[in-house]
């Protein structure tokens, strides 16, 4: 069953179809989560666009599994709201609603490690993440070293850009 499922969303990812809005064959539990966590992450786009000069361009989900060995047990994954428009730097430079946002994805999508905002088209982005006991912290601004550019960073640290 794992392998037909895997199939599926490849098949389904290829095509365009966002996999977060097809909970067929998952559990009737993880059915549950998946619509809570669906309904979550097209609410947060939403309150990110209104009311502001601001279009969100893309939202996917990553496994960052193997670009973070100590993520949170059972949260591999990665939210990523991309945005653009004459708004950005008003919500970017807002930690405040950022990390809100952030918990109620943590909150809903049971598998949500982190969750990044990143300006389209540039190397602008804030990351928040589960730091165990429900907390959500914004990850920390690590200056990249030329000298260890594969290196994995520790979970609660990101990248200056």
């Amino acid at each position: 069953m794992a392998s037909l499922k895997e199939a599926v969303v490849t098949v389904l990812a290829l095509i365009g179809i966002e996999v977060l809005s097809f909970p067929l064959l998952l559990p009737a539990h993880a059915q549950t989560d998946n619509q809570d966590c669906s309904a979550t992450v097209v609410a947060v786009r939403n309150e990110l666009e209104e009311g502001r000069a601001l279009e969100v361009v893309l939202v996917e989900s990553r496994d960052i599994s193997q670009s973070f060995q100590d993520h949170p047990t059972g949260r591999p994954l990665s939210y990523h709201f991309r945005i653009e428009g004459s708004a950005v730097g008003d919500v970017m430079n807002s930690p405040q609603f950022l990390q809100a946002l952030s918990t109620r994805v943590i909150n809903s999508c049971t598998s949500a490690g982190s969750v990044n905002f990143g300006v389209n088209h540039s190397g602008w982005s804030e990351t928040y993440g589960y730091m165990g006991e429900g907390r959500v912290e914004a990850f920390r601004c690590v200056e990249p070293d030329r000298n260890q550019l594969n290196r994995i960073l520790a979970w609660g640290y990101h990248f200056c850009v």
